[in-house]
């Protein structure tokens, strides 16, 4: 090389795939720009979820408990209406407008049509209450399974963003909660809108003045229903958001006595 040339240096590095990524200058950037990384990281807002998705995880069984669950609870919804009926016929037993009219036979018939009644409704009830309840609870079982399965297999980042102390309390408060809210809940409601809508009707069939002079109450009735319904949800997700951070405090209160333990730095005390 002569002596009054200059050296060029020239600079390369071997070639990466597209998708590989220096792990090191991630982990000195998220150091670098902490504001950054929880901002992107940030965990999204729980969304409610359809009755689809919530009964994603039924099988054929399930399936078959729900449909004679809906069954038994539609069933008992009809009952009370008609138990109704059957009172204003005890009413009218009582006194009838043929001042001859066997009292006697007249009572003993709709006592007869109560008994019947009182069948059905434990028998659809017992149906209603023992199908939603079971399949609820094999769902709930499912759902726990893979809500465990789901978080062991995250990334070590998504503990960061996420208090790994709340998962045992947030994972058996919100597994309780769906359970009640897919089993008897459910029920509870195909039972009630089948004694409005049975209601509704026998009420046209009976007297069809009053019942239009009463449905014309109806809006504020299911005006009122649904800010209930809002104040509940709410005061759930807040519920369960104060046991998660309540259940974080607990546990980590008692893993910090067992190494205050394990280290003997507890004066030899239990």
């Amino acid at each position: 090389m002569a002596m009054g040339s200059t050296a060029t240096f020239v600079a390369s590095e071997t070639p990466k795939h597209v998708d590989e990524t220096n792990r090191l200058d991630v982990a000195f950037n998220l150091v670098e720009n902490p504001e950054e990384t929880v901002s992107k990281e940030k965990p999204a807002d729980g969304q409610l979820v359809s009755m689809g998705e919530l009964f994603s995880y039924a099988d054929g069984i399930d399936k078959l408990l729900m449909f004679l669950g809906t069954v038994g609870a539609l069933t008992a919804g009809v009952s009370q209406p008609i138990q109704i009926v059957l009172f204003g016929d005890v009413l009218n037993t009582f006194n009838p407008a043929d001042p001859g009219a066997n009292i006697e036979s007249g009572v003993e018939s709709v006592a007869l049509n109560f008994v019947y009644v009182g069948i059905a409704v434990f028998i659809a009830g017992s149906f209603q209450v023992a199908c939603w309840t079971i399949t609820a609870s094999r769902q709930a079982k499912r759902i726990r399974s893979e809500y465990v399965s789901a978080i062991m297999t995250k990334e070590i980042g998504w503990f960061d963003v996420n208090e790994p102390m709340q998962l045992g309390s947030r994972v058996a408060e919100a597994t309780v909660t769906i359970q009640e809210g897919m089993g008897r809940k459910v029920g509870d409601g195909l039972n009630f809108f089948s004694m409005a809508v049975s209601g509704i009707v026998i009420g046209l069939v009976k007297g069809w003045q009053l019942a239009l002079i009463l449905l014309a109450f109806t809006p504020f009735i299911a005006f009122t229903a649904f800010l209930a319904m809002k104040v509940l949800s709410t005061a759930t997700q807040a519920g369960l958001e104060s046991y998660g951070k309540a259940g974080a405090v607990a546990q980590e209160a008692l893993s910090n006595r067992v190494s205050r333990k394990a280290l003997r730095l507890d004066g030899g005390r239990d």
